[in-house]
C-alpha cells in the first residue's frame, strides 16, 4: 500500500475508534451478553459496547428497573456487576424527565465497578441492591466502587446497598466524587462509611442527602486521607446528614481536611459523637446546624487535639468535646444550646447556654422550598436571627434563599413566610422564657 494512503487509512481508523457513540437499551432483561443491536440491546450489552468504543459514550435508559441476574465474578461486565472500563454517561432517554431509572443487583455482587482512569456520569439514576456480604475478594463498595477514577452523580440515588467491609453505598480510592442533588440512603457497611467511604479521595457534595446509613464508623460518610496535604479534599454545601447510625461518628467521621457550609446534621445516632467526629486533619464549619442528634456518650461533635480549623455562624444544639492543642477555634456568630462545651463565647457574637426554646427551630425536618431537609426558624424572636457575622462569599442559605446584611446563625436564614405562632401571643412566650 502507498505510504500516504497508509497514513490516511490509519488516521481514519483512529478517528473511527475514538468516536463517541450512543447506545439505547431496548429491554430490561439481563441475558448472557451478545452484540448490542439497534432493536435488541440489554444494559449489560450496552456497557460492553461502550467499553469497547473509545471516547465518552452515552447509554440511554427508560424509567424502568434493570435487574442484574448473571452470577459470577469478572472484570469485563460479562457476569455480576457492570465493569465500567471507558468514559461513560448513563441517563434517561428523555433527558428533561425528573423520573429515575434503576439499576439493581440481584446477585451477590456490587452494582457498578468504575475502573482506573474512567469518568462515569449518572443523571437521574438509582443504584440499589448491591450485596457483598458473602464475598471474599470484593468487600468494599456495595453499590459502586470507584478506583483511581471519577464519578459524577446528578439527581440520583444510591440506596439499599451492603458492603462486607467499607463503603456501603460508594467506596472511592484515590478518586474524585461529585454529588449534585443526590441522595445516599439506607446503605450498610460492616466497618467504615455506611453511605460513602473516601480513601485518599476528593468529594464535592451540593444539595445532597446522607440518610439512614449504617456503619461501625462514619454512618453517613467516612473520609480518610493519611497522606499529608494542605488542600481541602472534602467540600459539603447545602446538604443534610439525617438519621445515620454508627458506633463512632453517626453523621461524619473525618481523618481529612473537611469543609461543611450551609448544612444540617439532625437525628443521627452513635455510641459516641452522634453528628461529627474529627480525628485528624482540619474542619471548617460555616452556617451549620447540629440538632436533635443522640449519642450514648452525650456528645454531638468531637474535635481531637490534632485537628485544626474553625467554626462560624453555626448552631450546636447539643454538646461538644473540643480537645485543646489542635488550633480549632470559633470565628464568631455561633450559638451553643443548652450548655457551654464548644469553647464558644470569646469570639464576637458567640452565644452560649441558650435555652433550646429560644432558638425556635422547627422540630420537624422539611425542605421548606429547598432541595434538602432542614429545620426552619419559626419565630422572629429566635436568638439565631441577626446573630451571624457577614461572610461575603456566602450569600445564600441551605435552601438557596438569600442571606441579608444581618445574617442568621445556622443553616437556614429566617423568612417571614416561615414564622408560625407557637402560642397565641409570642410576646407572652418570650416573657415566660425570660423568667426561667
Amino acid at each position: 500500500m502507498n505510504k500516504l494512503y497508509s497514513v490516511i487509512f490509519m488516521s481514519v481508523l483512529l478517528n473511527e475508534t475514538t468516536f463517541a457513540d450512543t447506545f439505547i437499551v431496548t429491554h430490561t432483561s439481563d441475558p448472557p451478553p451478545q452484540v448490542c443491536e439497534v432493536d435488541d440491546c440489554s444494559l449489560r450489552e450496552a456497557v460492553k459496547a461502550a467499553n469497547n468504543n473509545s471516547g465518552t459514550d452515552t447509554i440511554l435508559l427508560q424509567n424502568e428497573t434493570y435487574a442484574l441476574i448473571l452470577t459470577g465474578l469478572d472484570d469485563a461486565a460479562n457476569v455480576g456487576d457492570l465493569d465500567i472500563l471507558d468514559d461513560l454517561i448513563i441517563q434517561l432517554v428523555d433527558a428533561s424527565s425528573t423520573n429515575l431509572f434503576t439499576i439493581e443487583s440481584n446477585v451477590d455482587d456490587r452494582v457498578l465497578d468504575v475502573h482506573p482512569g474512567v469518568d462515569l456520569t449518572i443523571h437521574n439514576g438509582q443504584i440499589k441492591g448491591g450485596d457483598l456480604s458473602i464475598q471474599f475478594l470484593a468487600t468494599n463498595g456495595g453499590g459502586i466502587r470507584v478506583m483511581n477514577a471519577s464519578l459524577f452523580l446528578n439527581n440520583s440515588q444510591i440506596v439499599s446497598n451492603l458492603a462486607k467491609d467499607d463503603g456501603g453505598g460508594i467506596y472511592a480510592f484515590q478518586s474524585i466524587i461529585q454529588l449534585e442533588n443526590t441522595r445516599i440512603a439506607e446503605n450498610i457497611a460492616a466497618e467504615k462509611g455506611g453511605g460513602l467511604m473516601l480513601v485518599q479521595s476528593q468529594l464535592q457534595a451540593e444539595n445532597s442527602t446522607f440518610e439512614s446509613n449504617e456503619a461501625t464508623s462514619g454512618g453517613g460518610l467516612y473520609t480518610d486521607w493519611l497522606l499529608a496535604n494542605n488542600q481541602t479534599n472534602v467540600r459539603i454545601f447545602d446538604s443534610v446528614f439525617v438519621t445515620n447510625d454508627a458506633d463512632f461518628g453517626g453523621g461524619l467521621f473525618g481523618i481529612d481536611n473537611v469543609e461543611v457550609v450551609n448544612s444540617t446534621f439532625s437525628g443521627n445516632l452513635a455510641v459516641a459523637d452522634a453528628a461529627v467526629k474529627m480525628n485528624e486533619g482540619s474542619l471548617t464549619m460555616k452556617y451549620v446546624t447540629v440538632i436533635f442528634n443522640d449519642a450514648v456518650d452525650g456528645v454531638d461533635v468531637t474535635v481531637s487535639d490534632v485537628v485544626t480549623g474553625s467554626i462560624q455562624n453555626s448552631i450546636i444544639s447539643g454538646s461538644c468535646k473540643i480537645l485543646s492543642g489542635g488550633g480549632f477555634e470559633s470565628n464568631g456568630g455561633n450559638i451553643e444550646s443548652p450548655g457551654d462545651t464548644c469553647e464558644f463565647g470569646a469570639a464576637p457574637q458567640d452565644l452560649i447556654s441558650i435555652n433550646p426554646r429560644e432558638l425556635y427551630l422547627d422540630s420537624n425536618l422539611a425542605k421548606n422550598e429547598g432541595l434538602t431537609l432542614n429545620h426552619a426558624i419559626r419565630s422572629p424572636f429566635s436568638q439565631a436571627i441577626g446573630n451571624a457575622i457577614v461572610i461575603n462569599e456566602i450569600t445564600t442559605d441551605q435552601r438557596s434563599k438569600p442571606r441579608d446584611s444581618m445574617p442568621d446563625s445556622g443553616a437556614i436564614e429566617a423568612l417571614e413566610t416561615d414564622f408560625t405562632l407557637i402560642f397565641k401571643n409570642d410576646f407572652e412566650l418570650l416573657e415566660e422564657l425570660s423568667e426561667e
